[in-house]
């Protein structure tokens, strides 16, 4: 997490606004806040995580590291409001939990999920994190079919392409931000054709707006 977070800069956006609105969906311990708050001390942020053993190690963070302007949830994000059957490793100290099972683990607890439209409402965010181990699908649908996509004007998201070798459906996902003129960029290494893939896209409306105006 350090590595990725803080060296190689996954989640670094440039804004003008000194008190820009954050949500992180999937939070985990806080590694991502404490660097939102290093980049934008005044940053407010909203910050989703299921994983109840994160959980409690994301509000330790927060606390000992006297963060403010921060709302932590319990909770997955999904495009239902209810329950659902979340997976995790018997290792707590790996942290890792997922709505899949093949990507979570082999215990299966039960989390609460909320759709992420009803706490954007009508605001409108800065920055939209999204690193939900196989759900970002299922929070799209909710976005796009609550029309909510645009109401945000950059999005970082960990996709997962092929969890448990999945059908691959990247177009898919990527053709909604198309379509509202979002422009991006992926970040992927390859092990080998066919295998498993953490790819990181970065979005940016204002990017679009600029290019589509001249």
């Amino acid at each position: 997490l350090f590595r990725e977070i803080f060296l190689s800069n996954e989640y670094h956006f440039e804004t003008t606004k000194s008190s820009p609105q954050i949500i992180d969906c999937g939070a985990n311990i806080g590694m991502s806040i404490l660097f939102f708050k290093k980049q934008y001390p005044d940053c407010s942020i909203m910050a989703f995580e299921p994983n109840p053993h994160a959980f409690k190690l994301l509000e330790k963070n927060i606390k000992q590291n006297n963060l403010t302007n921060i709302q932590l949830f319990n909770i997955g994000l999904s495009n239902l409001n209810g329950e659902i059957d979340f997976f995790i490793n018997e290792d707590k100290g790996s942290l890792i939990g997922s709505f899949i099972c093949a990507r979570g683990g082999e215990d299966k607890i039960s989390v609460a999920t909320k759709k992420l439209s009803s706490f954007i409402d009508t605001n409108t965010f800065d920055m939209i994190k999204i690193d939900i181990e196989g759900a970002e699908i299922q929070l799209l649908d909710d976005l796009i079919t609550q029309g909510k996509l645009e109401q945000s004007d950059r999005y970082i998201i960990e996709y997962h392409h092929r969890i448990n070798e999945a059908k691959s459906e990247f177009s898919k996902f990527i053709k909604p931000f198309e379509d509202k003129n979002y422009e991006y960029n992926i970040k992927a290494s390859l092990n080998k054709a066919g295998s498993f893939q953490d790819i990181l896209i970065n979005l940016n409306k204002n990017i679009a707006n600029a290019v589509y105006s001249k």
